[in-house]
C-alpha cells in the first residue's frame, strides 16, 4: 500500500479590496532579513486576517502581515494600527499598546499579486489595510479558529531582543571605599572641607622705594 502526498494547492484570494477580519496577532521574537543586502535583527509581530472570500472548494483564506514591533510615527505598524482603529492612538497607547485588542476587528484589505524572488511563487500580499465602512455589516469568519499561541505545537517567540540598559557611573575608589567599610553618606560630608579657597595676593613688588617726607606718618 502507497502512502503518496503531494503538495497542496492553495488558490489565491483575488487581487483588489477585499473584506476581511483580523483573527490573531503573533509574537515572532527576534527576526532576521537582509535589506539592501545587509542583515537585519528586529522584534516583530505578525497580524493574521480571515478574508470574507471563500476559495473554490469553500475553505477558509487567511493572509498575514509582519510588522516591526514598534510604533514610531512612520511606522508600518502605525498606520495599520490606527486603520484598523478608525482613530489616531493617544499618547498613552503610543507608549503602551496591547496588540491583543485588534483581534476581532473588521477591515478592508488592498491585495495585491506579488511573485517572490525566492522561488518563483505568487502570493497574494497586503499593501494596505483600510478602517471598516460603519454602515456595512461585519464580514463572516470561522468560528473554529484556534489562536496560534493555543495550539499544541507552538513553541513561543524567538528570544526577543533585550532592552538596552545603561551602564552604571564608575565610582571613585575614595568614595567606593567609603562604601564598601559602611561608611554613610553623611559622615563622608563631615570630612570633606568645605571652606572657601585661600585668597591670593599679587606677589609684592621689588622695586626700591622712594619717597618723600609726605609718605611717613607721624
Amino acid at each position: 500500500m502507497s502512502n503518496i502526498v503531494r503538495e497542496q494547492d492553495f488558490e489565491l484570494l483575488d487581487a483588489g479590496l477585499q473584506n476581511a477580519t483580523v483573527r490573531d496577532v503573533v509574537d515572532l521574537g527576534i527576526v532576521t532579513s537582509k535589506w539592501e543586502g545587509e542583515e537585519r535583527s528586529a522584534n516583530k509581530h505578525r497580524l493574521i486576517f480571515e478574508a470574507e472570500e471563500r476559495d473554490s472548494h469553500g475553505r477558509v483564506i487567511y493572509l498575514r502581515r509582519d510588522c516591526t514591533s514598534f510604533l514610531a510615527p512612520k511606522a508600518k505598524l502605525t498606520e495599520f494600527v490606527e486603520a484598523l482603529l478608525g482613530r489616531q492612538l493617544t499618547v498613552g497607547e503610543k507608549r503602551d499598546f496591547d496588540l491583543d485588542d485588534l483581534i476581532g476587528l473588521p477591515c478592508q484589505l488592498v491585495v495585491v499579486h506579488q511573485t517572490s524572488k525566492s522561488d518563483g511563487k505568487t502570493y497574494a500580499n497586503i499593501s494596505q489595510i483600510l478602517t471598516w465602512p460603519a454602515k456595512l455589516k461585519p464580514p463572516r469568519i470561522d468560528p473554529d479558529y484556534v489562536r496560534v499561541q493555543d495550539r499544541r505545537d507552538y513553541n513561543g517567540p524567538i528570544k526577543r531582543a533585550p532592552t538596552p540598559v545603561p551602564k552604571p557611573k564608575p565610582v571613585p575608589a575614595a568614595s567606593k571605599d567609603h562604601i564598601e567599610d559602611g561608611v554613610s553618606l553623611d559622615d563622608m560630608v563631615k570630612h570633606v572641607d568645605m571652606r572657601p579657597p585661600a585668597e591670593t595676593y599679587p606677589p609684592a613688588s621689588t622695586k626700591p622705594f622712594v619717597g618723600t617726607d609726605n609718605d611717613i606718618p607721624f
